[in-house]
């Protein structure tokens, strides 16, 4: 009886401890469910200090530190927290940290013991294909170091966040428009706890740029982001927070809301932006965000964390239409994107598609990538390469590998020819015109056609 009376005292102790960190915590939690991450490393901080800590703390303030950037105390609470946990994930992020930090034989080790826990995740494939990437990017890759414009700070405020300068060059004028939380006006955003961005504008005149602006017809009292422009510069593609159209989610027991990022467009007449139009692409069950157009005006690229990628957030693109709207979305496929996160694309003057990924082989953190356009087959379809050697088709409509045409299906699979060697478009006198596969339609081959009775059995798809 004792025995048991025992066990019981035991499971009563447990039960009580393990209710009274939940409660220790559960300020810091309300906080971290909302995306306050800045007052829950704060509060969590505090529950340590009075000898709460454990492993739940502990992983819950590195988390807390890794999505404000802070490297060097994500490292150190992602460290604790191993200490007694083996999560796959966790493993993965204390990886990227340390190599943010320069702990590179470290991070080795640690992405690792990754792969060995999930060994068919495609980061693992990476890493296990060449698991010295990290030499081969330090010994290649550039480094550079930013500087503020004559030594001072970068807008105003302690720390604001600036980002995403885009210049818009027309006959008349060239502007630059950033996304900045330099206001002083309002509340401020709980993730971090800067402003909530705007959209600000600063022309270029004789070299030198003016004081940044907001640009007060599009701006609203929630977040407006990164910003792209048509090839003529008459429509900017923006994204915006998902509350200004009442679109969030409302959570039943924390009563949390939580909003979406949505994209919008606007057209400008005399320097006056219209105001902001939805797209199509938008759903209030995900986030479209980080717009960006290609050279010829006929595709948007955008980062979404829409069901069906591969990671968090993908880089996906879409046609836009001769009428403005914006067709079906295509995600870029596994040579782009991760089971990490893949966002802010960008479309280079020289067609090169550069975007930010924590997924891909980098130095820790979200590092840049650039895929560079080789060329387009007569369908639209169009053919980039990486640094690396890398190769993908981006289709112009429809996924249909059978679209490829014969001298890029030779050159996306590595086969030695013209293309190969000279990017030559050139074909061979006996080589017919391509033809998509007629399947399904009234041109499809089927047997014995000419012999009566045999035809009207076959009908097409598009009947």
């Amino acid at each position: 009886m004792k025995k048991y009376s025992s066990i019981l005292i035991m499971i009563l102790v447990t039960g009580f401890l393990a209710n009274a960190q939940k409660s220790s915590s559960r300020k810091a939690d309300k906080l971290f469910a909302k995306y306050e991450f800045v007052k829950a490393a704060d509060a969590y901080q505090k529950v340590i200090n009075k000898g709460g800590g454990n492993e739940y703390v502990y992983s819950q303030l590195a988390e807390a530190y890794y999505n404000v950037f802070n490297s060097l105390k994500a490292e150190k609470w992602y460290a604790k927290a191993l200490e007694t946990s083996q999560d796959p994930e966790m493993i993965f992020k204390y990886s990227q940290m340390l190599k943010a930090n320069g702990q590179y034989v470290k991070s080795n080790d640690q992405m690792a013991k990754f792969a060995s826990m999930r060994p068919s995740d495609n980061r693992s494939l990476a890493f296990l294909n060449n698991p010295n990437y990290l030499l081969n990017i330090l010994d290649d890759g550039e480094k550079f170091t930013f500087f503020p414009e004559n030594g001072g700070s970068i807008g105003k405020g302690d720390n604001p966040a600036e980002f995403g300068g885009t210049l818009l060059i027309t006959e008349n004028d060239s502007t630059l428009y950033i996304s900045s939380s330099r206001s002083d006006i309002g509340k401020k955003y709980g993730w971090d706890q800067n402003p909530f961005l705007d959209i600000y504008k600063s022309r270029l005149v004789d070299g030198k740029l003016l004081k940044p602006v907001p640009v007060e017809e599009l701006n609203t009292k929630y977040h407006e982001g990164l910003v792209s422009f048509s090839p003529n510069g008459k429509t900017m593609y923006f994204s915006r927070e998902s509350y200004y159209d009442k679109i969030f989610e409302r959570d039943s027991l924390s009563k949390n809301k939580y909003s979406v990022i949505n994209l919008y467009k606007s057209t400008q007449e005399l320097g006056v932006w219209s105001e902001g139009e939805a797209l199509s692409l938008n759903n209030e069950k995900y986030s479209v965000k980080n717009p960006a157009v290609s050279n010829d005006g006929k595709t948007l690229f955008f980062a979404s964390d829409m069901q069906g990628g591969f990671g968090n957030f993908d880089i996906y693109y879409a046609p836009i239409n001769e009428d403005g709207s914006v067709g079906k979305p295509t995600n870029m496929g596994g040579k782009v994107n991760t089971g990490g996160q893949e966002m802010f694309p960008f479309v280079s003057s020289k067609n090169e598609l550069f975007f930010s990924s924590n997924g891909h082989m980098g130095l820790g953190g979200l590092d840049v990538f650039f895929g560079k356009l080789i060329g387009t087959d007569e369908f639209g379809n169009k053919y980039y390469q990486s640094k690396k050697g890398k190769r993908w088709v981006i289709y112009a409509d429809t996924i249909d590998a059978s679209k490829i045409p014969v001298e890029w299906y030779s050159w996306i699979h590595f086969t030695p020819n013209k293309i190969e060697r000279k990017h030559v478009l050139e074909k061979y006198e006996w080589q017919k015109p391509h033809q998509s596969n007629l399947t399904g339609t009234d041109k499809a081959y089927y047997p014995n056609k000419n012999k009566d009775g045999v035809k009207k059995k076959y009908t097409s798809w598009k009947e």
